[in-house]
């Protein structure tokens, strides 16, 4: 998802640099730096610079949907033994004397 950049909270603008007709950069005639030039947009309002954000949530569910075999989550249980329930409410009614 594309956000608009800010500073300080004012929006931030795109500028270029435009080559003449020899195809060199114009240059600033007083700090012969290259001249910015604003960006406009289909309307020719200055355009307003945007940062590419990713959402990390989106990314696991799509992992999660595409390939489960690699990143569903795993959880497995296993129980292994025996448990000898008569002889055991043998012993305990022969402990207690009811047997």
């Amino acid at each position: 998802m594309n956000e608009p950049l800010t500073h300080q909270g004012q929006f931030t603008y795109l500028y270029e640099t435009q080559e003449d007709l020899v195809g060199e950069v114009i240059l600033d005639p007083i700090s012969n730096e290259p001249k910015m030039f604003p960006v406009l947009d289909a309307n020719g309002k200055h355009q307003v610079a945007t940062v590419r954000k990713y959402s990390d949530t989106l990314a696991i569910f799509l992992l999660k949907a595409h390939n489960p075999d690699k990143y569903r989550e795993n959880s497995k249980v296993e129980l292994t033994g025996q448990v000898d329930v008569v002889n055991t409410l043998l012993e305990a009614r022969k402990r207690s004397g009811l047997a």
